[in-house]
């Protein structure tokens, strides 16, 4: 079992995959992909779980691609997520 975190930003894309608690193996590239998301499976065969958060850009088809392949998706955009969020 192994999660994969996938943060978009403003001008690079990081990804971290995190196993039974280990430290996390990172990963950044300019433009999240399906073929560099496919990369990352390639390496870590044992996702199974993600998290995607944004800044600005639509995360629907990565986490559509995400869904085909893994148990749990949950995805923090500006598309979904209402802001601001607060803690009553």
């Amino acid at each position: 079992m192994a999660n994969l975190i996938i943060d978009i930003g403003n001008s690079r894309a990081k990804a971290a995959v995190m196993s039974e608690g280990c430290s996390a193996v990172e990963y950044v590239t300019k433009e999240c992909s399906e073929a560099w998301l496919e990369q990352l499976f390639s390496l870590h065969s044992a996702i199974d779980r993600a998290i995607v958060s944004s800044t600005g850009i639509d995360t629907a088809w990565i986490c559509r691609w995400l869904e085909q392949r893994v148990e749990y998706v949950v995805a923090f955009s500006p598309a979904t997520t209402p802001l601001p969020i607060g803690n009553d």
